[in-house]
């Protein structure tokens, strides 16, 4: 019986000191709204985090956005060597492809639109070779040069005894003249087919047979792509930071939440640490008992 005396106060007391603990964590979290009697609020009503959850989304956003997630962060992460890595990883097995699935995969067209397409592009090659053609004045070109070439051929010949720039010019002029009007009148019809048979054959090559052309292998492919996105990174990194505004979206982020998902994202983080809370406040309380009944 004298036992049980002794330890009702540390049992008391560690009971009490639970369920103040237990009742103070779940303050932070309900009431969920304010609770009126008699037409006035009572106190602590909501709770801690309902009522400052635009508060506290502002000061997580602020914390998140300039002290935990920096532009260096950002950067340092995305220019890591697993990182460049895996970037080069995923762009090389586009030059094995060939030119033409790419740019379907790339633009989610189908093949009967990217015909489409290439015939247009077909179009405007051709067209600006006409014109560039028809603008260099070919047929001054041809006379001139004809008229060159037909006396260097006549030069040691007897023949060329009797031929002189009038009679060359007779017949250059003409064919000059000639050829410049087929050009402008029939130059596109002749030019597309093969501007054509170009665009196919370049859709139907790879990017690293392309390359191959200009003496360039997969190594240095790959070592231009890395330096490249090592590059668009640097020179990008501040400019995204400050368009993507991390604080300003861990803030709307957090105002969107309900305080139910709210709760359940700080229990996810801190379960453990408030149930310790709480069986602290046990442990206090008990040992308040404790120093009660010695110093009694």
């Amino acid at each position: 019986m004298d036992i049980i005396k002794i330890l009702a106060g540390p049992l008391i007391g560690a009971v009490i000191g639970y369920f103040t603990n237990y009742i103070a964590v779940k303050m932070l979290f309900y009431p969920r709204k304010e609770i009126y009697f008699l037409g006035k609020k009572l106190p602590f009503t909501p709770g801690a985090i309902p009522k400052g959850k635009s508060r506290l989304a502002k000061a997580i956003g602020n914390i998140v956005g300039t002290t935990l997630v920096t532009k260096d962060d950002i950067e340092t992460a995305l220019l890591s060597d697993h990182m460049t890595e895996t970037v080069a990883d995923s762009v090389m097995p586009r030059f094995s492809r060939d030119i033409k699935g790419n740019i379907i995969d790339i633009a989610d067209i189908d093949e009967e639109k990217y015909n489409e397409y290439q015939n247009k592009v077909s179009e405007v090659i051709t067209k600006d070779i006409v014109k560039a053609m028809v603008e260099s004045d070919l047929s001054s070109v041809i006379i001139s040069k004809g008229k060159d070439r037909i006396k260097d051929k006549l030069q040691n010949s007897m023949f060329g005894m009797f031929v002189n720039d009038s009679m060359i010019n007779a017949f250059t002029e003409p064919i000059g003249e000639q050829l410049s009007a087929i050009i402008s009148e029939d130059g596109y019809d002749f030019i597309k087919p093969a501007v054509d048979s170009k665009l196919e054959d370049i859709g139907l090559s790879t990017g690293i047979e392309l390359l191959a052309d200009y003496n360039v292998n997969e190594d240095e492919i790959r070592n231009i792509v890395v330096s490249a996105y090592k590059k668009l990174v640097s020179n990008n990194s501040a400019k995204v930071m400050d368009n993507l505004n991390i604080s300003a979206l861990v803030e709307e982020k957090m105002n969107n939440m309900s305080v139910e998902e709210l709760e359940k994202l700080v229990l996810q983080v801190m379960k453990k640490e408030l149930n310790t809370i709480v069986n602290l406040g046990a442990l206090i309380g008990f040992i308040l008992g404790l120093i009660n009944i010695i110093f009694r």
